[in-house]
């Protein structure tokens, strides 16, 4: 083992290999198990979390009673590990869920030691796998962001029907999902008036490109109104929940599709700021563009159309 980094605070330090920082002060890594992947998960998402999304994650194929069984010799595992290393943080359990909620750090004296939990990787557990690497890309090194609750939880995020099981670790109270009319289009004049009454900006919509085309033209009345806001468009260039159900049982699904439309110019046009995105790596600082711009803005951001939701993939693929 390396020689220890000196740091000044108890916390789980996420940068580099992941370690804890203990009460003499020494960083000391965490060893590559499964108990210590389910104490990230749960590092990750801070509040509780449902047995059966843990189950999920970890063990796909397996019953549910010995999923459960399962679970519980790795909370036992995780509980000893932490004894053993005098982590003071109790994991908290009821029938339904646990959580654990350390204080979590990155870099030591200003300094980002590596890539989130670099070399990290646990064979034969691909779900935790793909959920690992998804936090990876989406930190894209923004040693800010890496844990779901550090952003900004006063922010409200607000989102359509599609995305509904995104964003593990936010406040409900600040994330509102608009279904009350099962129909698209409803999210985006909710979202106006979410940050009509908020005043400060700080509203994220999250829609699709479809379900935002039915009210596009309220783009003015933000603009005319000086309403601040985010909007990103998933634009994947059609209605991809009937897309996809197409898909699934084989038909065409030409007339869902209506093409890949530049959202973002039709932002602009309205007078607001509009940005095409068609890869990774650039929404630190677009981000920190919109900001400082203190205007209203929307993302175009271009997804892939062949590739359904986890749901879409159990329900209407018939994948477990």
């Amino acid at each position: 083992m390396p020689d220890p980094q000196v740091v000044d605070e108890m916390a789980l330090h996420l940068d580099g290999a992941l370690s804890w920082a203990r009460a003499d002060g020494d960083l000391r890594s965490l060893p590559v198990t499964l108990p210590v992947a389910l104490l990230l998960v749960l590092a990750r998402r801070r509040e509780w979390m449902p047995r059966s999304a843990l189950m999920t994650m970890f063990w796909p194929e397996a019953d549910a009673e010995r999923a459960q069984l399962n679970l519980r010799v790795n909370l036992h595992k995780a509980r000893a590990l932490l004894k053993d290393l005098r982590i003071d943080v109790p994991i908290e359990t009821d029938r339904r869920g646990l959580r654990w909620a350390p204080p979590v750090q990155v870099g030591v004296n200003g300094a980002v030691r590596g890539p989130l939990a670099s070399g990290f990787e646990i064979s034969g557990f691909e779900r935790f796998d793909r959920w690992l690497r998804g936090w990876r890309e989406a930190c894209d090194g923004a040693a800010g962001r890496v844990v779901a609750g550090d952003t900004d939880d006063e922010d409200d995020l607000l989102r359509g029907v599609p995305l509904s099981q995104r964003f593990y670790g936010r406040r409900a109270e600040n994330v509102h999902v608009i279904n009350d009319f099962g129909a698209i289009g409803s999210a985006f004049p909710t979202a106006i008036g979410i940050a009509a009454a908020r005043g400060d900006g700080k509203v994220l919509l999250i829609e699709g490109d479809g379900s935002l085309m039915m009210h596009i033209q309220e783009l003015e009345t933000i603009r005319r109104q000086g309403i601040r806001m985010l909007i990103c468009a998933v634009n994947d260039g059609g209605y991809g929940a009937e897309v996809h159900k197409f898909r699934a049982q084989n038909y065409d699904p030409t007339e869902s599709v209506h093409g890949r439309g530049d959202i973002a110019a039709i932002a602009r046009g309205f007078g607001l700021r509009g940005e095409k995105i068609t890869g990774l790596g650039r929404f630190e600082a677009l981000f920190d563009a919109h900001y400082a711009s203190g205007q209203a803005e929307l993302w175009d951001l271009h997804v892939d159309d062949k590739i359904p939701s986890a749901p879409y993939r159990r329900i209407h693929f018939g994948e477990v």
